[in-house]
């Protein structure tokens, strides 16, 4: 069972997951650590890629104007 954290305390083993403590009370026979490798440095991460200005910026196309009864216009 992988969790966060686990320790005896007596013959009662606790454990967290998920930031929820929970006890056994049956037979554990090991608690082993799971290392996970080290984050790699800031020169081995990939940089992240930026959007230049003019791949943000959306295609203008015509123009459309909408008009409601009353005289009232919007585009």
């Amino acid at each position: 069972m992988d969790v966060d954290e686990a320790w005896r305390q007596g013959s009662i083993v606790w454990y967290r997951r998920g930031g929820v403590g929970q006890s056994l009370e049956r037979e554990v026979r090991a608690i082993d650590p799971n290392l996970c490798p080290d984050p790699p440095s800031g020169k081995e991460r990939p940089q992240p890629m930026l959007a230049t200005a003019a791949e943000s910026t959306p295609e203008k196309g015509p123009s459309v104007w909408i008009y409601l009864v009353g005289g009232a216009r919007f585009k």
